[in-house]
């Protein structure tokens, strides 16, 4: 238990971008040291699959497995050794998978609680299936070896303590200390790795104790990077009851310094206040701390002038990646100036960038909506219906990198070696890690997307821009980038996200929402261009985007005006098609369209000549062999007519599957349709009849 008043503490971090987080993870050791804080809650929502090794190795204790039937390293055990044991908290459906670590030798499973919570089984699985998500995909069926009836044996409110105890001729079970089975076994004399899972509807949180207890836990969420962030927060209020007292710590993964002398009297601050919903540390490079720092003296206006911004978001220096640079060298090399700011709290009412805040315990029941976008929520939509504000204390300092507007332009790797040599300073790293760090690499480039000049109709992207090829697991799904486009559909576009984050039915998928210059981007934005780049560049900002963070397998380029209107086996049906043949290289859902042959279909497959950009989910490989859309025409029209061509030139083929509809409520992000229409069909006359003669629709139909 922490100093603080014998509170638990629990600091929760979204992760996470390993150059960040190596940084961040010297100061968490450091307060866990010093018993400021208890437990280290590391949520893995990684942005590409180079994180995800990292967090995996760097945080190997499972804090939480999520409803996925996905195994997770937990530790091992031998006939020498013999004991495994760990704590879980959930209402059904444990499973311990026990990989033999001898070469054919079989592997065991323990399924705890399943059926309902009804019985406890233990099983013989073929090693090379048992980390196979579900049971029935198995291709050999499994041995049970003892099955005992054991109703009511786990629960979502309580930990249960789970032992096994091997012997050269057999493994026992126990639940809090009681015998469950003994049972005669085969026993692999190299012993077995333990893996742990949950799913069929449950979750699980974890305490292995035969892992080493380092006080930071890994937990696992069904979604990735943003839509993971409301998961996490309801997990949290699902266990309102039991973490009534706990003060929650909620931290970026790029915090790269904190004031840890100053961390005791920001957590007492926090519980002398409970009126304030939410307390956040004078955060460097935060909009809102940012203004009042000046005010103070602690930012020369001759450095910058910055401006306290409307309703708190937004403003020059959330915008400025030059900025924020100079911000944090100015820091770095006047710390004093911002330990001087007068330790009077700053009350705000408004948006507050959930960079490092607190928040009670008792008030996680209020976080169990649904959320588009949890920072709104917390510090706007929440407090203003219980009419509770919130306060920066300007007396504990923490620096925060960069916001996601800074981040594509921010030279990072200068500051970062900055912050280390200060993590030196404060006998936090040592002279080699800051060395190491003095050499790294410049920063990549983020990809922009390049007009096609007539010279490349196809748009192709360069392949070198691309990261490498990363290492698949067999039986994977196919990992979907949904690529939404904005412009000026804020409301709708943020049901859509919230949606297609919580409600779609597919796993491996990762939304983006791509704002292609409007007025006032959507809260759900993840990306925001410059200006308005036309329809055919917004999109294929969005794929290099894509592109750019993940290998995937196919891209669904997704109007912000769709609905879902039946059924939410959109995508999975979608997928399920598109992969059933290498002939087939873009499909899509039945939809209003004047192309009437995309309203009603009765094949599962029904070939097309083309396809209407509107909700239509295109192959990598596809886009690899054939380039992305010609970019000439710019405002869309045409697109469909000249890329249904080229796939039929291919020898492949464009289909439209009667096992999923939407809706397009059409023309939305238009102001005078009929304007757009004449300019954009002149537009796709003059690119279609240079490439294929005047007569381009008889070429493009003969084929």
């Amino acid at each position: 238990m922490s100093i603080i008043d014998g509170r638990s503490v629990v600091l929760v971090t979204f992760g996470g971008r390993r150059d960040r987080m190596e940084l961040l993870a010297r100061y968490v050791r450091e307060a866990l040291n010093r018993q400021l804080v208890d437990e280290w809650h590391v949520w893995s929502l990684p942005r590409d699959e180079l994180d995800e090794d990292w967090l995996h190795s760097r945080f190997p204790h499972p804090g939480r497995t999520a409803d996925d039937l996905e195994y997770r390293a937990a530790g091992g055990i031998d006939p020498t050794v013999g004991q495994w044991g760990a704590r879980v908290r959930a209402g059904h459906d444990v499973h311990l998978g026990l990989r033999a670590r001898q070469e054919h030798a079989p592997s065991l499973e323990i399924v705890i609680g399943g059926w309902e919570n009804q019985r406890t089984q233990l099983r013989g699985v073929d090693t090379a299936e048992l980390l196979v998500r579900d049971d029935g995909d198995r291709a050999h069926p499994h041995d049970v070896l003892t099955d005992v009836f054991t109703p009511g044996v786990l629960s979502a409110n309580t930990f249960r303590d789970i032992g096994l105890s091997l012997d050269p001729v057999s493994l026992t079970l126990t639940i809090d200390g009681a015998t469950v089975f003994r049972c005669d076994a085969d026993v692999a004399t190299a012993g077995y790795d333990v893996h742990v899972k949950t799913g069929y509807g449950a979750d699980g949180e974890w305490r292995v104790t035969g892992l080493p207890d380092t006080k930071e836990y890994l937990y696992h969420s069904t979604e990735r990077w943003r839509a993971g962030f409301a998961e996490a927060l309801h997990f949290y209020a699902d266990r309102a009851d039991h973490h009534a007292d706990t003060v929650f710590l909620k931290c970026d993964d790029d915090i790269v310094y904190l004031q840890l002398d100053k961390l005791e009297d920001f957590l007492r601050f926090r519980l002398a206040h409970p009126e304030y919903f939410l307390v956040s540390a004078n955060v460097i490079n935060n909009n809102v701390c940012a203004y009042h720092q000046q005010q103070h003296g602690a930012i020369p206006p001759s450095l910058m002038e910055l401006e306290l911004p409307p309703g708190g978001f937004g403003g020059r220096l959330w915008e400025s990646a030059t900025l924020a640079a100079g911000l944090h060298h100015h820091f770095i090399d006047n710390q004093q100036l911002f330990e001087q700011v007068p330790p009077t709290p700053v009350e705000w009412s408004g948006r507050l960038a959930t960079h490092f805040v607190s928040w009670l315990g008792r008030d996680l029941s209020y976080m169990s909506a649904n959320m588009v976008d949890d920072e709104h929520a917390l510090s706007v939509q929440i407090p203003t219906y219980l009419q509770r504000r919130h306060c920066i204390h300007p007396s504990f300092l923490v620096a925060h990198l960069s916001s996601g507007k800074q981040a594509s332009a921010l030279h990072h790797h200068p500051i970062l070696r900055r912050y280390w040599q200060l993590a030196l300073e404060n006998k936090l790293a040592t002279d080699d890690e800051v060395r190491a760090h003095q050499n790294s690499g410049p920063p990549g480039d983020q990809p922009a997307p390049t007009p096609s000049g007539g010279g490349n109709p196809c748009g192709r992207m360069n392949p070198s821009s691309l990261r490498p090829v990363l290492p698949r697991h067999s039986g994977d799904e196919p990992n979907i980038a949904i690529i939404v486009l904005n412009f000026n559909t804020a409301e709708m576009t943020n049901q859509l996200a919230g949606y297609l984050n919580h409600r779609l039915a597919y796993g491996r998928k990762w939304v983006y929402v791509i704002d292609n210059g409007s007025d006032e981007p959507p809260l759900s934005a993840t990306d925001e261009l410059p200006r308005n780049l036309g329809f055919a560049h917004g999109m294929y900002a969005g794929y290099r985007i894509a592109s750019a963070r993940d290998d995937y397998d196919a891209f669904w380029l997704l109007n912000s005006d769709v609905s879902f209107d039946y059924g939410n086996a959109v995508l999975r049906n979608l997928v399920d098609v598109l992969f059933s043949s290498q002939d087939y290289a873009q499909i899509a859902p039945q939809h209003n369209s004047t192309h009437r042959f995309m309203e009603r279909v009765d094949e599962v497959a029904a070939v097309q000549p083309l396809l209407e950009p509107t909700a239509t989910l295109i192959k990598r490989s596809t886009i690899d062999r054939l380039g992305f859309w010609d970019l000439d025409m710019v405002m869309g029209y045409g697109t469909d007519h000249d890329y249904g061509y080229r796939i039929r030139r291919a020898g492949l083929q464009s289909i439209v599957t009667n096992r999923a509809r939407i809706h397009h409520v059409q023309h939305q992000s238009m102001d005078d349709f009929d304007e757009y229409q004449r300019h954009a069909l002149a537009e796709e006359d003059l690119v279609l009849g240079q490439k294929y003669g005047a007569d381009w629709r008889r070429v493009l139909d003969e084929y």
